[in-house]
């Protein structure tokens, strides 16, 4: 039974999977393209676009050295930590191309409410098929200052309710929530970094962020195809 049903939702989200990957792509954000429209939420986009402040905070480093770059992203700046990430994503400052690297300081750097870094998440989720954990990265990222992704959520999220038509609504309800709690932990955990004065607290701090996975991704290796598969057909979360 409970392989029937993931099968089952398998084929949907890779459908899902398909729309989205048209949609959104996997391209790196240009930083080129800062966002001027106040009506961005009017209208669908396939790229992020840097507002003013992210690409201010992202050009500090033209000029710095990598180990200038790492420093700053040890002491906390979220910039620093996503423009790491970048650096292994794509092989710049003469780092060597790794991916888990990449994305372990985008999951820092989103857990202190980057959202250019909680982008590379949900394109993380969406080439992994993990449609939900996209929705609730989009959501996320939608709804940390980047309006122009506030169409394409509702389409994907209309999407999502019209191809599961059992119990839709509350795979819906659950993305939505769990969007909440992370919206809740990143908060958290500004504050937190906010309260260490020392630099080697600091540095502790965010060390855990990175390679401990103490941020808003660490419930996310529960959240697989079983999590919610048990969520479309309630009775197999009882079948073990």
């Amino acid at each position: 039974m409970r392989e029937k049903v993931k099968n089952k939702i398998y084929k949907i989200v890779l459908h899902i999977g398909l729309i989205c990957t048209f949609l959104y792509g996997c391209t790196t954000p240009n930083p080129s393209k800062v966002s001027k429209s106040p009506n961005n939420q009017n209208r669908e986009t396939t790229e992020l676009q840097y507002t003013k402040e992210e690409e201010k905070a992202m050009n500090k480093w033209k000029n710095k050295t990598p180990d200038e770059l790492f420093t700053d992203a040890l002491d906390g700046d979220a910039a620093a930590l996503y423009m790491m990430g970048l650096c292994y994503l794509c092989g710049q400052m003469d780092l060597p191309i790794n991916i888990e690297n990449a994305n372990e300081f985008f999951s820092a750097a989103a857990s202190l409410g980057f959202p250019p870094a909680i982008e590379q998440l949900y394109k993380q989720h969406l080439e992994e098929n993990n449609i939900f954990l996209f929705i609730v990265y989009l959501n996320l990222t939608a709804s940390s200052g980047h309006s122009e992704f506030i169409m394409t959520y509702h389409k994907i999220r209309d999407t999502l309710l019209e191809k599961f038509t059992q119990n839709g609504h509350a795979l819906a309800k659950r993305t939505e929530l769990i969007a909440a709690g992370k919206k809740i932990k990143i908060s958290e955990t500004i504050k937190n970094l906010k309260k260490i004065k020392k630099s080697e607290d600091r540095q502790k701090f965010v060390l855990d962020l990175i390679l401990s996975n103490k941020g808003i991704t660490q419930e996310d290796k529960n959240l697989g195809m079983d999590y919610w598969s048990s969520i479309y057909n309630p009775s197999l979360s009882s079948e073990e």
